[in-house]
């Protein structure tokens, strides 16, 4: 085990007078082992803890890990996608409120919210296109006429082809939303998306060792199975 004082401070004066214990893990686990692990890139776990970070309406730490995550690579028109895409998995509620904690942050650090909409405006859904279900989904969702138009029509045939995020990136943050609320059902669908994606094996199970610190480990433990099945099914 290292050394306390081995791995620079990231839990706050607050924390580790508070909870001396909670600091160092904080310092030597969660940031000193965790997020310096080549398994995933630092954008990558940026990515994925802000989705579950607004999948779960965790929105006072959004401010500090969407300032990380346009650190690590990510854009702030993307991080607006990101909270775009995650209001269907997670629910309007929680898109709506990481927009408005966005801009907050957009602000404080000089970023111009005009020029963030301006990167954006050309994504925006022109027209609907109508298209079939993928056959899994279309018997699951049979009997529900209106719910399938919308996961197909919407969902599957507009959102998911909207440029500002990446295949990739919108199968990680799925996944993470999916992990995060404990949907474990729509879990085998997703990780077989984020393959054709371009996401590997061991991606996934790096992910699910990230999303255990910020979803909670019984999450990531119960996920961990069905991720598994779902890749060696390929």
């Amino acid at each position: 085990m290292d050394k306390p004082g081995s791995s620079p401070r990231m839990a706050s004066a607050e924390i580790h007078e508070a909870a001396p214990a909670l600091g160092w893990y904080t310092d030597q686990i969660l940031f000193g082992q965790n997020w310096v692990d080549p398994a995933l890139s630092p954008r990558d776990r940026s990515l994925l803890t802000c989705s579950t970070l607004i999948s779960r309406s965790y929105f006072a730490q959004l401010v500090n890990h969407s300032k990380r995550a346009i650190a690590n690579g990510m854009t702030p028109a993307e991080l607006i996608e990101l909270a775009t895409h995650l209001t269907f998995y997670a629910g309007w509620p929680c898109g709506m409120s990481a927009v408005a904690t966005l801009r907050d942050v957009f602000a404080s650090q000089g970023i111009a919210w005009a020029e963030v909409a301006e990167q954006t405006v050309d994504d925006l859904p022109i027209c609907f296109t109508s298209g079939g279900l993928v056959p899994d989904l279309a018997a699951q969702l049979a009997g529900a006429e209106t719910l399938a138009d919308y996961t197909g029509r919407v969902i599957l045939n507009d959102l998911w082809q909207r440029w500002t995020l990446k295949p990739r990136d919108r199968s990680l943050a799925t996944i993470a939303a999916l992990v995060a609320g404990g949907d474990t059902g729509q879990l085998p669908f997703h990780v077989q998306r984020g393959l054709d994606n371009g996401l590997t094996a061991a991606e996934l199970t790096a992910a699910l060792t990230h999303l255990a610190f910020y979803a909670g480990w019984p999450k990531a433990m119960a996920a961990l199975p069905v991720v598994q099945a779902a890749c060696a099914g390929r």
